[in-house]
Parts: structure tokens; C-alpha cells; sequence
């Protein structure tokens, strides 16, 4: 959704008390709750596209 870029939001991500992500300069990262989370990517497309662990 930044830069006007499609987002899409695997339902995964979705199911974690937390997600962490990149805060912009690849040594930081951001935290969020679920909620804050889902929030910020309601408008996202979402979808199931990850694999369960091989292991």
C-alpha cells in the first residue's frame, strides 16, 4: 500500500499475536499486535499462499 504498490496479506500473518516487520532500513523492525496489524492492512487483498514447515 506504500508508494501506491498492491498489497497482498497471507491469512497467516493474520493468525499471529504479532507481526514484525522491516522498519526501513533492514536493522530495524517493527513490532504489532494482531490488531494493529489488521488494521493497517484491512484494505489489503488477503489470501492463503504459504506452505506449512517441510519439517
Amino acid at each position: 500500500m506504500a508508494w501506491n504498490i498492491e498489497t497482498v496479506v497471507d491469512d497467516e500473518l493474520e493468525a499471529n499475536e504479532f507481526v514484525y516487520i522491516e522498519g526501513g532500513d533492514h536493522e530495524r523492525l517493527l513490532r504489532m499486535s494482531h490488531e494493529q496489524f489488521h488494521e493497517l492492512m484491512r484494505t489489503a487483498r488477503h489470501g492463503h499462499f504459504c506452505r506449512e514447515p517441510g519439517h
